[in-house]
């Protein structure tokens, strides 16, 4: 076993990096964990036309344009 002098600061740079590396693992584990949602090709056409708009400057808000997602989403899903 070899030891070996370090500074302070080196040793709390490497706790550092540690804990990045442990908080980036739960992160990658809690996302394997959570569930996954399909869309249908209609609901991705209506995405991507969505955002086509926001770009274009014809949706005001994101909250708006989530409002409406929403509601043609229920609307879909109720009829």
């Amino acid at each position: 076993m070899i030891l070996q002098v370090v500074r302070p600061e080196e040793a709390a740079e490497a706790l550092r990096t540690l804990m990045r590396y442990i908080e980036q693992a739960e992160e990658i584990n809690r996302r394997e964990k959570m569930p996954t949602e399909k869309l249908t090709e209609e609901e991705l056409r209506e995405l991507d036309e969505a955002e086509r708009e926001m770009d274009e400057g014809k949706s005001s808000t994101l909250a708006e344009f989530n409002q409406s997602f929403r509601s043609k989403m229920h609307r879909d899903g109720s009829s």
